[in-house]
């Protein structure tokens, strides 16, 4: 029948991890195999133990089977997982990548904006600096015009009414005249004269009168004459100016349109970024959590490897069991000193061992009575019996 305790016990341990995980099997059963199996040799029912025993080789053998198809299906599903892995990895690395390069977009795109918002102050700067240098050139250009403007409208109105007679208010055109007149640059005689040649009707002049109108005339012909030269000669030199301020204004124009576009472009880009980086994280996610289900993967897989070597373990240990220890080798009888000790290629006759009688060295007789004792030390003479027979001994 089946092994002693002594030889069971070792396999105990391969049958306690096996039996359990046998959930078809009643409770019952499992308890009683595992706590009787060291006597189950003994027991009466001991054929039903075997049974119980092939049993278990049988579900062992069948849940090797199903485990071995398991990891098969968790091979195949772990090689997906890492190649799924590997494609999730590689997006986020490409992720991370492009957040980089959005940084570094962004970075740039503040640089612009900044130099961009630097480049409109100074254009800014220059075109306030000179318009205020060229105020004055402006106003002065202004002044001629207006000057010219003024003493022709007085030269073809009152003055020509005045000179005509046709005016309707003699004081109001003449107190306009004088103050022409008045100039700095008029003849006070003309000036003095004039006052009362205009007043005077036409026809009533007299020739100093008429002299005097058509020296005031000149005057004014020549004050229009000068403005008009002013103006010509300063027309080139505004019309410069004026180009040049509409330069600096155009380019603080574009300035200002290159900083709205670099402030657009900064907005962009940190959208960009920002976008950027919840992809990442997103990815990050997806990563961590494809890691976990990898993890897991293997983590069956090696599971099923255990279950497979337990059920293996089990199977050995139940057939050791069944199969009882193996036999015990062969008993060695040693010689005795009645039979013959063999040699290799020699026979020893054991009448030739030695025995208490007086030992013959070579040319000597031994007394044994002639020992040494434990002060004295053995002679030098004496020989030791031959190796071949000690060692038969």
């Amino acid at each position: 029948m089946a092994a002693p305790a002594a030889y069971q016990k070792p396999h105990l341990a391969a049958l306690n991890r096996i039996i359990p995980s046998m959930k078809a099997l009643p409770q019952s059963a499992q308890t009683m195999f595992i706590e009787g199996l060291p006597a189950l040799g003994e027991h009466p029912f001991g054929k039903v133990g075997e049974q119980f025993l092939q049993l278990v080789i049988d579900a062992a053998k069948e849940d090797a089977q199903m485990a071995t198809q398991e990891l098969e299906m968790a091979k195949t599903s772990g090689a997906a997982a890492t190649e799924k892995t590997e494609v999730l990895t590689q997006s986020l690395d490409e992720a991370k990548e492009a957040l980089e390069a959005a940084r570094t977009g962004t970075t740039a795109q503040a640089a612009a904006c900044e130099a961009a918002k630097v480049h409109l102050k100074d254009a800014q700067d220059v075109h306030t600096t000179f318009e205020k240098e060229i105020m004055s050139h402006l106003r002065f250009f202004k002044e001629v015009r207006d000057q010219h403007s003024e003493v022709k409208a007085l030269h073809e109105g009152h003055f020509k009414a005045l000179v005509e007679g046709t005016t309707q208010n003699v004081d109001i055109a003449a107190a306009e005249v004088e103050r022409f007149f008045a100039g700095p640059k008029c003849d006070k005689v003309i000036a003095a004269a004039a006052a009362v040649a205009l007043r005077a009707v036409p026809d009533a002049r007299a020739e100093f009168d008429k002299v005097t109108v058509d020296a005031a005339g000149k005057v004014f012909a020549g004050r229009l004459a000068e403005l008009a030269a002013k103006i010509e000669e300063s027309a080139k030199e505004e019309a410069e100016i004026r180009a040049e301020l509409l330069g600096l204004w155009a380019i603080a124009d574009v300035a200002g349109d290159a900083m709205s576009a670099a402030q657009k472009a900064l907005v962009e880009a940190t959208n960009s970024e920002a976008a950027a980086v919840e992809d990442v994280k997103e990815k990050q996610v997806a990563v961590s959590e494809q890691e976990k289900h990898l993890s897991n993967e293997r983590i069956n897989e090696v599971l099923l490897e255990c279950r497979i070597k337990e059920s293996s373990e089990a199977i050995t240990a139940v057939e050791a069991v069944v199969a009882g220890p193996p036999p015990p080798p062969p008993a060695v009888e040693e010689p005795t000193v009645e039979e013959p000790l063999k040699a290799e290629g020699m026979d020893v006759d054991p009448t030739a061992l030695p025995t208490k009688e007086p030992l013959k060295a070579e040319g000597m007789d031994v007394d044994p009575t002639a020992a040494p004792t434990k002060d004295e030390e053995m002679p030098a003479a004496v020989v030791a019996v031959p190796a071949q027979v000690d060692a038969g001994a």
